[in-house]
């Protein structure tokens, strides 16, 4: 029974097609077709094979920049059957954005947490536990809106740390929810069109779970809220050896009934 082919992929059929090329080119030089001059013994020595089926390479397949640099290492490529180097498999390649694993994850040179310049940019460049902290990230009378940049408005030295849509949980609820830094101070603000259902003793959770399930330990009751439409700003105190980036979600919670109206994602 004949063995079916194995499909080719695209970089493979590429490289077939690029071989044939390269012999087509010394036929011609060889024949002296079209003009063209040169040696047929030459010619069968330039590289009708690109490679011996079997051998392998070392391979990345990421950019050149980032090769071997950091933790990015090379992967390896096999030499296939057709003549032709096989897809590059093991390589690692550089993660979407730093952390503060004190590697170079990113593989731009520069290991994680020696960036001790904080940024408005919605990361935790000096690796402090606190995100976009410092009254001198962005310019007198611009506030940092986290991965947004900084903006016009806000007064100095406000820092947005973190935000999110508020959805749903028990009840509608909807606008907009911010972790707010001025100075050494932290306030949970609600946007102007925030609303949510009425409700008894309904409070304002910071929660360490980004889907706002709460559980006995893990929330910050910010306070009462005050009112179920409408801007709010409430100050908060961090627990002791807690970060502000530990909680993911602000929850409307409501008391009596241990339920939740509705929750913001923070980001």
């Amino acid at each position: 029974m004949a063995t079916k082919p194995r499909k080719q992929t695209v970089q493979q059929k590429r490289n077939t097609m690029r071989t044939w090329l390269m012999i087509l080119g010394c036929l011609v030089v060889s024949s002296g077709l079209m003009g063209a001059k040169g040696g047929r013994a030459g010619c069968i020595g330039y590289t009708i094979q690109q490679c011996k089926p079997g051998e392998t390479q070392a391979c990345f397949s990421g950019f050149v920049r980032n090769r071997n640099v950091g933790t990015c290492k090379d992967g390896t490529q096999t030499c296939e059957d057709n003549a032709t180097w096989g897809p590059c498999s093991g390589d690692v390649l550089p993660k979407d954005s730093d952390d503060c694993s004190g590697e170079d994850r990113n593989c731009d040179g520069v290991a994680e947490g020696q960036n001790t310049k904080e940024v408005c940019n919605g990361k935790d460049d000096n690796c402090n536990g606190q995100v976009d902290d410092g009254a001198d990230i962005c310019p007198t009378g611009q506030t940092c809106e986290g991965i947004s940049g900084c903006k016009a408005g806000g007064g100095t030295g406000s820092t947005v740390v973190a935000k999110g849509a508020f959805q749903a949980g028990d009840h509608p609820t909807s606008g907009e929810g911010r972790v707010v830094q001025e100075g050494d101070k932290y306030f949970v603000e609600l946007s102007d069109d925030f609303k949510t259902d009425t409700g008894p003793d309904l409070h304002i959770y910071l929660v360490e779970d980004a889907q706002g399930k709460v559980t006995d330990s893990n929330f910050l009751d910010v306070g009462k809220l005050a009112s179920i439409t409408g801007k709010a700003k409430v100050e908060f105190s961090l627990p002791s050896g807690k970060s502000v980036t530990d909680y993911k979600s602000i929850v409307i919670w409501c008391e009596p009934f241990r339920v939740v109206f509705g929750f913001a994602s923070l980001y």
